[in-house]
């Protein structure tokens, strides 16, 4: 494999502007480099990442030089581009990822809808309690409620503030918060008052297991559709920590993988509080859950087994058998 490095102009401010210039500045540094190749390598597909509108345009004109197919992929907040139909596959890796390149005017037969992929090697349940439970309970049948990730917006924090003032001053239920972005303020400030919450911050990568597995009950009052930079894949991460998530109400019924893994509740304060208790009080209950979330995320979003359907449908494009057995 070769790699070959484009200069960019590094974004000077997290302004508008300053990406713009940044994203332009690779796709013109980039574009002679990538249709050289194109003309040279005589690739099989010519393949782009979530790029930049210019960038995906030079990946489709260096296709056409080649004359190979173009292939696509897109975050799960990948702007649009206005050029997605030119591509010969676009995936993307999100619950609701058929409604997202319908809306991008994606033929049926150019999308793929992949599930969100998670590394359920390096997510797992540990076979002994987490260290981190120490930080927080004082009693081993104490229950952790977690919410980690971006705490965008407003809403979100003062929907787990609220539940936390229901929470008994005595009782079972810890709150805890692992989270960046510019809601977290707030929370942090209610946290002085609260002695059931508990804020931390966002663990570094290497520790994230560590984390999840110190839950008993996740959180995710934004929705399992939502993306969240901090945390890729969140829903399918959390999954694979074999915890049950309380997850805000979407439309419609939930995937069949993960009826008996979530419940729904709306994303209020209330609505978080009665899930959450609903399910301290049943350990048993909250137990199978976490088994049909391991279960889930094995079956379905495994790193493995969604990238193989990728590769499958790649091979097919390329013309050729794709090698690699079902994992």
């Amino acid at each position: 494999m070769r790699v070959l490095s484009c200069p960019l102009v590094p974004a000077a401010s997290p302004g508008a502007l300053a990406r713009r210039v940044r994203n332009v500045s690779f796709a013109v540094a980039s574009a002679p480099t990538l249709l050289a190749e194109a003309a040279t390598f005589r690739p099989d597909i010519v393949g782009a990442l979530t790029p930049s509108t210019t960038a995906a345009s030079a990946a489709l004109a260096a296709a056409r030089l080649a004359s190979c197919p173009a292939w696509l992929h897109l975050e799960e907040d990948a702007p649009s581009l206005g050029v997605e139909p030119a591509f010969a596959c676009v995936s993307a890796a999100a619950f609701d990822a058929a409604l997202r390149l319908e809306h991008r005017s994606v033929a049926a037969s150019s999308a793929l809808a992949l599930a969100p992929w998670v590394d359920t090697s390096a997510i797992r349940p540990l076979d002994q309690p987490s260290l981190l439970r120490d930080l927080v309970t004082l009693q081993a049948d104490d229950v952790i409620a977690l919410y980690v990730g971006t705490l965008a917006e407003d809403r979100i924090a003062e929907s787990l503030i609220d539940a936390v003032r229901r929470v008994p001053p005595h009782g079972a239920i810890h709150y805890v918060v692992a989270a960046r972005g510019p809601a977290l303020g707030a929370l942090a400030a209610a946290a002085r008052a609260l002695p059931r919450l508990r804020v931390l911050p966002m663990p570094p990568e290497r520790d994230l297991n560590l984390l999840l597995a110190a839950a008993d009950i996740h959180l995710m009052p934004e929705g399992i559709a939502a993306s969240d930079a901090l945390v890729p894949a969140k829903l399918a991460t959390l999954l694979a920590s074999g915890r049950p998530v309380v997850s805000g109400k979407m439309p419609g019924a939930l995937p069949a993988p993960l009826a008996d893994a979530v419940v729904q509740a709306p994303a209020t304060g209330e609505g978080l509080a009665a899930a959450v208790v609903q399910l301290a009080a049943a350990p048993e209950a909250r137990q199978a859950a976490g088994i049909a979330a391991r279960r889930a995320a094995q079956d379905y979003f495994a790193k493995e087994r969604v990238l193989r359907t990728l590769e499958r449908r790649l091979a097919a494009l390329a013309g050729r058998q794709a090698t690699a057995p079902d994992g």
